[in-house]
Order: structure tokens, then C-alpha cells, then sequence
């Protein structure tokens, strides 16, 4: 409820609350406390001095009540988004790990290539591969998808050195992983050895985190501004003991086009 008077408004007021009084007290001294009118009266006198004292503007607002606080709910098209968004990550990571395997091939190809121009080539009297020289080259194509997975990985990340815990890197690199443990045996039944699966996957597994850190690296190096953010992945493929030649590889890989 809300009153406003003006400052007349509230002399008026005031001045008719004192009138009230005055009459009274006059009426008790010529007749006394008789009735209970005068009771009335001094009623009206008080709620007309109130009115009149008021603030300075005459006005009189009633608290207003506190807002209820709103309870945290998530709109359903903000959880639609999201549901969206990682949707389209994962498909993304289809189309990645499709990229890192082709890329693997002219990897893996070009590191065999490079191994028997050294010289060195592991062959039967009858001119075939030795079984020792396949689990060569399967050791060789294992290590050109994870070279790729590196490569790839290093160019989504632009900079961003946390990108291997997202959705679209962690998709990619399970894709990436089956298809390791199936070279992995496959090259070792090239070779006429058992397949002990126990000891294959933990050592995918300590492959496939030691290119997680080399992203990582190349990632905060991005971010810097350095000129070889490869080097971490490059270094790592040496200690492999091998060696990509064709720079050009590497530079395809990472341009931003691709996808």
C-alpha cells in the first residue's frame, strides 16, 4: 500500500489531529469522560498525527517481500547441447583415426624403406624375409601409427596442451588402440612366437601414454611460439631406432586443413 501526501497535505494533517485534541479536552472539561466518543477521536488525532509526521515525502511503501531464490536447473536445451557437441566429437574421432591409419601406411612405409637402404635386410637362403625381418617391419608399422596418431593429435591440440583428455583425442586414441593390438599379434604370429595378450596391452598401453606426453609437449611448445613443436614426437621415434627422412611427411600432417 503506498501514500503519498505532500507537505501541505501533512500540516493539514497535523493541524487537524491537534484540533481534535484541543475539542476534546475541551468537551472533557465541560462535561467530562462520558461515552466513549472521545475514545473514537483520540483514535482519528493519532492515525492524522502519524500521517502527518511522516517522511519527508509522505511516503509509505510496504516492505517488499525477498525474492525467492531461484533453484539451479539446467535447461533442456543446455543438456541437448552438450549431448550435441559430444556427438560431434566422436564422430569427428571416427574420421581422425580413419586419417592417422592412411597416414601410418606411407609412415610405416617410408621407415621400412629407409631400414633397407641401411644395408641391413634379414632374409633365407631362398631369398625370402626371415621371420626375424617381418616382426621388423610389423614393429615398424606399429610404431608409424603411433608416429601418426602423435602427428594428428599435435594438430588438434593448436596449443592446447589439454585437448588429450577431451572426448574427441581419448575416441580417437581407442580406435587407434585396437587397431595396434591386432598389428601386435598379427606380427607376432608372423613370427611363429605365442601370443600372450597379457603382456601385448600394457605395453600398447605405455606406447600409446608415452604420445600422449609427446602431444602434450608439442602442445605447450605450440603455445610458446616455438619453431619445432615436433621435436618431442621426432625424439621419440629415434629412441625407437628409426628415422623419417621426408620432412614433408610431417609438414603434410600438420597443416590446419586437415582433418
Amino acid at each position: 500500500m503506498k501514500i503519498v501526501l505532500s507537505k501541505y497535505q501533512r500540516y493539514a494533517a497535523l493541524a487537524a489531529a491537534v484540533a481534535i485534541v484541543v475539542v476534546q479536552l475541551y468537551q472533557f472539561s465541560e462535561e467530562g469522560f462520558e461515552g466513549y466518543g472521545w475514545i473514537l477521536s483520540f483514535l482519528v488525532a493519532a492515525v492524522l498525527a502519524i500521517v502527518g509526521i511522516g517522511p519527508l515525502h509522505g511516503t509509505f511503501t510496504a516492505a517488499p517481500k525477498a525474492p525467492a531464490p531461484a533453484m539451479p536447473k539446467n535447461p533442456p536445451l543446455a543438456q541437448a547441447e552438450i549431448d550435441e557437441n559430444h556427438k560431434r566429437l566422436r564422430e569427428n574421432a571416427e574420421v581422425l583415426a580413419i586419417e592417422v591409419e592412411e597416414r601410418a601406411k606411407v609412415i610405416g612405409s617410408a621407415l621400412i624403406s629407409a631400414h633397407a637402404e641401411g644395408g641391413l635386410r634379414l632374409v633365407n637362403s631362398d631369398g625370402s624375409a626371415s621371420v626375424v625381418e617381418k616382426g621388423l617391419d610389423s614393429f615398424a608399422r606399429d610404431r608409424a601409427l603411433l608416429f601418426s596418431l602423435g602427428l594428428v593429435g599435435i594438430r588438434q591440440a593448436k596449443g592446447y596442451s589439454l585437448y588429450v583428455t577431451g572426448i574427441e583425442y581419448k575416441e580417437t586414441e581407442r580406435k587407434v588402440f585396437d587397431t595396434l593390438v591386432r598389428e601386435a599379434i598379427s606380427g607376432v604370429m608372423a613370427m611363429g612366437l605365442p601370443v600372450d595378450r597379457d603382456n601385448v596391452v600394457p605395453q600398447i598401453l605405455g606406447d600409446l601414454q608415452a604420445i600422449r606426453k609427446c602431444v602434450v609437449q608439442s602442445a605447450e611448445a605450440d603455445k610458446r611460439g616455438d619453431a619445432e613443436i615436433t621435436k618431442p614426437l621426432i625424439e621419440w621415434l629415434e629412441r625407437q631406432g628409426l628415422k623419417l627422412r621426408d620432412e614433408r611427411i610431417v609438414q603434410t600432417a600438420l597443416q590446419r586443413g586437415n582433418t
